[in-house]
């Protein structure tokens, strides 16, 4: 019986301790200065390896900087082991890896362990120094684990979460990759079609005057894909393309006139057209983007309240119609009213849509909830609600 006792208290005493390692992780993972701590490790990390590289480059390492090298990878090892550690701990190994941010955070499982790998490969490499046929293995298997450095780099996007800017960027060029696809169809057809015209005037008299390969005609024109790559350099700045029209002058001038057709078509109608197209998926990407609208809601809230401080100087919390009326012809509040699109005739009614319980006095909370549901033009939820309280009056005149 005391056995059982003891058994029971040590065990509920190991779950009262994981529930506070769990608690210290969590406040932990979620500090401000834990994830700058380690946003600037993974910063930094991406910095050496760079340095690193560039090094081996532009000199020949002895062994001091070797060991160096070595040490400071094993250090971010270890730091990215702890971060990696402490997240797990923070949320549990299910929540981790199949929840919400699954995929980063098998991005981070994927450094973290060929690191690892990578560092015992590079302990072993002197014991084999003696084979030829180990040592050139663990070369090769190194190199293979040398790669994944390059996800290492790759981490340093998890960043644009904090940048707020770069996360709309971001957002804005993964978001244009559906309408990239069909521009480059589309860029490819037009390429394509024109491509072929040329080709087939440039064979045509390649054969009726015994042109060689090396003519400027037969260089730029030569065949569909010569012709196609000399379309597509033209277009976009990897070609001169009066090179390529001098290069038509001897097949006909009707052939220049239709590459400078083809050169006004794509630069003024295909090119302008798949850039208006990707700016109005950026603006669409930014207007739907969560942080940002949060953002904006908190800006619109520091503003009312800014506005509200002016408005009530007598500090009691309310407003009544007089003092709303003072205010209203100030210069400043009308600014405010247009800049929060509340376009108001005069300040009776005004005051009457922002005085929701009819007290003839306007809170805090009223200008703030009223502001925030006037601003704009107006939703089709409100016209949908404006309707449906009006069948609702059609219907208590009737009975």
């Amino acid at each position: 019986m005391q056995s059982n006792l003891a058994n029971a208290t040590e065990v509920g005493c190991a779950k009262q301790s994981a529930r506070r390692a769990r608690r210290m992780a969590q406040a932990l993972a979620s500090s401000l200065l834990f994830n700058v701590f380690f946003a600037l490790v993974i910063v930094s990390n991406s910095l050496f390896l760079g340095m690193q590289l560039e090094w081996s480059a532009t000199s020949l390492m002895g062994g001091q900087e070797e060991s160096s090298f070595f040490a400071i990878h094993v250090t971010y090892a270890i730091l990215f082991t702890v971060e990696m550690t402490i997240r797990i701990s923070a949320v549990g190994p299910l929540e981790y890896f199949c929840g919400n941010g699954w995929a980063w955070n098998w991005l981070d499982v994927f450094v973290v362990a060929p690191a690892w790998v990578e560092l015992a490969l590079d302990l072993s490499a002197p014991s084999q120094a003696g084979s030829d046929g180990g040592a050139s293995s663990n070369l090769r298997i190194v190199r293979v684990f040398k790669v994944t450095r390059l996800l290492q780099v790759v981490r340093s996007v998890r960043l644009i979460k904090f940048l707020g800017a770069l996360r709309a960027l971001v957002m804005s060029v993964v978001d244009t990759t559906r309408q990239l696809a069909w521009a480059l169809l589309l860029l490819g057809l037009v390429i394509y079609s024109f491509g072929i015209l040329f080709a087939d005037a440039a064979l045509d008299h390649s054969l009726r005057y015994s042109l060689g390969d090396e003519h400027a005609l037969m260089l730029y024109f030569g065949g569909v894909y010569l012709s196609c790559q000399t379309l597509f350099r033209a277009i976009l700045g990897g070609l001169d393309w009066e090179v390529a029209a001098n290069a038509l002058i001897d097949v006909g001038w009707f052939w220049v006139q239709l590459f400078h057709t083809y050169i006004a078509f794509c630069g003024f109608a295909v090119l302008n057209v798949m850039t208006g197209v990707f700016v109005n998926s950026a603006i669409k990407t930014r207007e739907r983007d969560h942080e940002t609208q949060l953002q904006n809601k908190q800006r619109f809230k520091e503003l009312v309240s800014k506005i509200w401080s002016r408005m009530d100087s007598t500090g009691v919390g309310q407003i009544t119609i007089t003092e709303f009326e003072k205010m209203f012809e100030d210069d400043e509040m009308k600014a405010f009213f247009q800049t929060i699109e509340i376009n108001a005739v005069d300040a009776w009614t005004l005051f009457d849509s922002l005085d929701v319980d009819g007290d003839h006095t306007v809170s805090l909370d009223e200008f703030s909830e009223r502001c925030m549901q006037l601003h704009g033009p107006a939703r089709s939820v409100d016209l949908y609600a404006l309707i449906k309280q009006l069948h609702a009056l059609e219907e208590q005149q009737q009975h």
